[in-house]
């Protein structure tokens, strides 16, 4: 028996397969599989990002979009736990119990899997799970044999299909373009394209502080979220959408 023989389907057969409904973490903004969070260092993205992941893990509307209530699990490959509780005091100060954070993982493909499978295994109602920053264990396996980020990115989204869940990796970049956020020496171009959606943050030094979020879903429907900073509390306050979104949701305003 080949154990090499490439396995095929035809046109008719691909239309007849039948995958399972998946819902969305976050209605038209975050569906399951594998996503791209990018923006430069110090711009604010990870309090955006914390935002993302508290109203999931309460269910609660983001910026008027409606989230589904799960478990959500922050794998910090860069900061401390003790980093993570002063961001968190600072912007959720009553603490959230089903958001779950980790400074200690593997970094390995089958070894990180391994382990956010056990995770999704003791909490089945895990929706989403971040890992921050994805170049530490791209670069962390690289050392080890040849590798891509292409590889390592596909390994880890046909694990977020086969669990149900997304899987959203954070990426630093100098670069402001939405379709540059991997500008590392990995596939650049072929890596962001496999991404199920993506988001990039970026920051403007006005008065008041602005900054904006732009979002693409299966490589369409690109959409800019516009926020300002409050000093008080130290969090982006949602201010606007462009026109282009409230029409591709059905809303009005």
């Amino acid at each position: 028996m080949n154990t090499n023989e490439l396995k095929t389907c035809d046109g008719k057969e691909l239309l007849e397969m039948k995958f399972p409904d998946r819902e969305d973490c976050v209605k038209d903004f975050i569906p399951h599989g594998i996503g791209l969070f990018g923006g430069r260092p110090y711009s604010g993205k990870l309090r955006i990002l914390l935002d993302i992941c508290a109203s999931i893990a309460r269910g609660a509307p983001l910026w008027g979009m409606e989230a589904t209530r799960g478990d959500v699990l922050y794998i910090s490959c860069g900061k401390t736990l003790r980093d993570m509780q002063r961001l968190m005091k600072s912007i959720h100060a009553e603490g959230i119990g089903n958001l779950y954070f980790t400074d200690e993982t593997e970094k390995s493909p089958e070894s990180l899997c391994a382990q956010i499978g056990d995770f999704i295994d003791k909490h089945p109602d895990t929706r989403l799970v971040v890992i921050d920053p994805m170049m530490s264990c791209v670069e962390y396996i690289a050392g080890e044999k040849p590798v891509t980020a292409l590889a390592w990115i596909r390994q880890m989204k046909l694990f977020a299909d086969e669990r149900g869940i997304s899987i959203l990796l954070v990426k630093n970049t100098k670069n402001k373009r939405i379709g540059s956020c991997i500008d590392c020496a990995f596939d650049m171009e072929e890596s962001v394209a496999s991404m199920d959606f993506t988001m990039f943050f970026s920051c403007y030094r006005l008065s008041p502080i602005a900054g904006t979020l732009s979002v693409a879903i299966n490589g369409s429907q690109e959409r800019d979220l516009r926020f300002t900073l409050d000093w008080e509390t130290g969090r982006w306050v949602f201010k606007s959408v462009t026109p282009q979104i409230e029409e591709w949701r059905g809303c009005t305003k």
